[in-house]
């Protein structure tokens, strides 16, 4: 039996994520208590010049492979967060979709494992459907009639789902620890779900978030603190530098000596002058 928290039963771990589908009729009901996993669903192919183009990246440098691949659909969560203007929200759905479908390609071309992309993919889902349907065009629009959750996972809980896969995530850090850092960033960028409404949602959230932070910074290991880990210079004994004056101080310099010097010979001379007319007189 596999120990993959987002497997079902019969899956053999093979992580397979399907696109939208119309919306089917009602879920039969599952056991009092039961808590499945996002289903594993068939393939899709993603289609030619289907890129997240439309959706702008964030600059490629992220924490791992997947954060990489991840960019455009977290820039799109910020923005989203950040209460941007959203004039056409269906079209904004449809191109969420096709940067998830480029998000699964670049996964897999970056040899992701599978656990960690099934993982990864429905936290991304997740935030951005918890985020967009907080805002006043979201519940109203396409995204409120059908989720990315629901067309990709076939769920309509991710609001609840996203935590407690992100508890069964954190007691195998070590396989999950890049679809982690998925969930980190989507949580530091707006994911509240069921904590959004409730009493004190918001100190159990920077729990969260810290506890999270903490074991992914166990997991990276030490890391140089410093500004500037290599500052140090190269150890060569010290030798005093000779003090030159500038040049634009010595000519001025050497003028002005001159000028002294010249006044002074002015001045002899005419002392001596002046001596020699009163020999001269008397």
């Amino acid at each position: 039996m596999s120990d993959n928290p987002f497997s079902e039963p019969e899956d053999s771990d093979r992580t397979i994520i399907q696109g939208p589908q119309p919306r089917a009729g009602a879920q039969p009901a599952r056991p009092a208590g039961a808590m499945p996993p996002p289903a594993a669903l068939t393939g899709y192919a993603v289609p030619a010049g289907a890129a997240a183009a439309e959706v702008e990246a964030l600059p490629r440098t992220g924490l791992s492979p997947l954060a990489a691949a991840a960019a455009p659909l977290l820039e799109l969560l910020a923005q989203l967060s950040g209460g941007a203007r959203i004039d056409r929200p269906d079209e904004l759905r449809e191109r969420a979709i096709r940067a998830l479908r480029q998000f699964e390609a670049e996964a897999r071309a970056a040899d992701v494992s599978p656990d960690q992309l099934r993982a990864a993919h429905y936290a991304l889902c997740a935030a951005l459907d918890d985020v967009a349907l907080a805002t006043p065009w979201g519940p109203a629009s396409a995204w409120g009639a059908q989720s990315l959750v629901s067309s990709f996972h076939q769920e309509v809980r991710s609001g609840e789902r996203f935590f407690d896969l992100l508890a069964g995530m954190q007691r195998d850090p070590g396989r999950y620890r890049e679809a982690l850092e998925i969930a980190y960033l989507a949580l530091a960028l707006g994911m509240q779900g069921r904590y959004r409404l409730a009493r004190g949602g918001g100190s159990e959230l920077d729990r969260i978030r810290e506890g999270l932070y903490q074991l992914l910074a166990q997991l990276r290991g030490p890391w140089e603190r410093g500004l500037s880990p290599h500052w140090q210079g190269v150890d060569a004994p010290h030798r005093p530098a000779r003090r030159r004056i500038p040049g634009w101080i010595a000519l001025p310099l050497a003028a002005a000596l001159l000028g002294l010097f010249y006044a002074w010979l002015s001045w002899d001379l005419n002392r001596g002058s002046d001596e020699l007319y009163a020999r001269l007189a008397a």
